[in-house]
């Protein structure tokens, strides 16, 4: 049975009410250290004692705050404040103002969070507490961050640095170099994130703290990640995990995750796809859900590149399995897509068309244009890899009229480009091997024709830049010329056009589309 609070209407009674509270909040027993907290202050009020009523009001409004309660919190805290005021108690003003800065913010009221933070450094600064300002200074740094206020968040951060080096403080030095690095980073200036960092880790150095040494080269790792500098990510993470804690799951699987994702880009598959299976066994520990799908989909990825294609289509299926629980309907699409594309390349076109389908319906369904255009294409690829060059053919100018639309629907979707114009270059390799082959039959020649346009009409739109690259600017423009050319009929001797004068006149007009992409600028003398 719990023992009852005192209830002598003495002060040092209502003290022992404001220690048990307390043993009751360290406890988690929130609800019973309020019924203390509201004891101390009962007797205050007939003790007429000012401060030991402020004490209890500020404690009960930490305690609310705790519960999520923001209305009943603010309620007592501004009556501990305005008893400070009257009592001209500093430190319970400060007090007051730093819980009322804090509920204010999980209310999302930031701005007057703000207000009572910026109260809190005048009262530091009228009473000389050097340390504590640094303190303030970081807050209202970080408040303006949240508000995007970026201009004023360095500002202030600026400030916690100099007061924390004036005051002998590397902890709040290193907190505000830490948060400028977020700031510069989350505005895409990864050079100057990477300085900020380089100063946490110089002080977290000097000071022997090694949990900020840790985040130090994480963050030093993601910054480099983003430069392109993935030798350099992968040793500052390696040197994070020799510091995180065996325990700190969440910091060790962000490390192994950045390892990772350095190892893909820098087409080292088989390491990569090592470090994804110890990412999985901790996402699997934190029973972290979102991190175990995007590891699938790494996993089948890693894979894909190593043509390892039937393993590639074991991961995806498990991000399909298990996407419904996230709830992510384009992450759906994209990997149905993916396990389409690995059975394409493993010669079964009716699987891919299986994986295929779903996805066209999706994007028709939430009219997703783009979607809908690569759903198309791919469709059409399916069908072309079965010999059918009917359908393949109704569905890329389904596909080609969508891409040259110009319409736009959700943006972000040339990440799923890579794999597609691949497969649309074998296509059009396997096409024009197909039409000049001597035994081209005359009533397909139409047909032949105009799906020569839509292949290579769809790996202009869609494959310029990365996706396409020089060497399928190359093919393009081999099977280009090769459209326009003619070739010896067999029996009157004479040459002729291989293509009619309109599918010449529409690869003249891709050839002149594609000379004006950043992909083919040093092809265009030969053009």
């Amino acid at each position: 049975m719990d023992p009852a609070p005192p209830q002598s209407g003495d002060v040092p009674a209502g003290m022992a009410c404001i220690n048990l509270g307390t043993s009751y909040e360290q406890l988690g027993d929130l609800n019973q250290a309020i019924h203390c907290y509201k004891q101390a202050s009962h007797i205050a009020d007939e003790a007429g004692d000012l401060a030991l009523q402020g004490l209890a009001f500020s404690r009960l409004g930490s305690t609310y705050e705790a519960l999520g309660d923001h209305q009943q919190a603010l309620q007592y805290l501004h009556n501990a404040l305005s008893l400070a005021e009257a009592t001209s108690d500093a430190d319970a003003q400060a007090t007051a103002c730093s819980i009322l800065c804090q509920t204010y913010f999980a209310a999302g009221m930031v701005s007057k969070a703000v207000e009572y933070q910026q109260w809190e450094l005048a009262i530091m600064e009228q009473t000389g507490q050097v340390q504590l300002q640094a303190r303030a200074y970081n807050n209202l740094g970080n408040l303006f961050s949240a508000m995007d206020d970026d201009t004023q968040a360095l500002h202030y951060h600026n400030s916690a640095i100099a007061v924390a080096r004036k005051g002998g403080d590397p902890e709040e030095e290193i907190i505000a170099y830490t948060a400028q690095g977020g700031i510069h980073y989350s505005r895409g200036d990864y050079k100057r994130a990477l300085e900020c960092q380089k100063q946490a880790l110089r002080l977290a150095q000097d000071s022997g703290d090694t949990q900020a040494q840790a985040q130090a080269y994480s963050n030093m790792g993601a910054a480099y990640f983003n430069l392109g500098q993935y030798k350099d990510t992968l040793q500052s993470n390696k040197l994070a995990w020799k510091l995180i804690p065996e325990d700190d799951l969440e910091a060790r699987s962000e490390a192994v995750a950045s390892m990772a994702g350095s190892y893909f880009h820098m087409n080292e598959f088989g390491k990569a796809v090592k470090m994804y299976s110890q990412l999985l066994k901790l996402a699997d520990a934190l029973e972290d859900v979102n991190m175990q799908l995007d590891t699938y989909k790494w996993l089948g990825e890693s894979c894909f590149q190593l043509t390892d294609f039937k393993m590639a289509i074991e991961w995806y299926n498990k991000v399909v399995a298990l996407n419904p629980a996230a709830g992510d309907t384009k992450t759906q699409y994209r990997t149905e897509n993916c396990i389409g594309h690995a059975h394409f390349l493993l010669e079964s076109p009716d699987l891919a068309l299986e994986a295929y389908m779903p996805g066209l319906t999706w994007a028709e369904e939430r009219n997703e244009v783009q979607a809908e255009c690569r759903s198309h294409a791919c469709i059409a690829n399916a069908w072309f890899l079965k010999g059918n060059l009917e359908n393949a053919t109704r569905h890329y100018k389904k596909s080609l009229h969508l891409a040259a639309s110009g319409q736009r629907g959700d943006a972000g979707w040339s990440d799923d480009d890579d794999k597609l114009v691949s497969i649309l270059l074998w296509c059009c390799d396997q096409q024009r091997r197909n039409r000049l082959s001597p035994g081209l039959v005359p009533s397909n020649t139409q047909l032949c024709g105009t799906v020569e346009i839509c292949l290579w009409g769809l790996v202009t739109l869609l494959g310029t830049g990365q996706a396409l690259g020089i060497s399928g600017v190359e093919r393009v423009l081999q099977a280009l010329a090769d459209s326009t050319g003619t070739f010896m009929q067999s029996q009157t001797k004479r040459p002729q056009e291989r293509h009619a004068p309109y599918v010449q006149y529409y690869c003249m007009n891709i050839l002149g589309r594609l000379a004006s992409t950043k992909s083919s600028q040093s092809l265009r003398p030969v053009l």
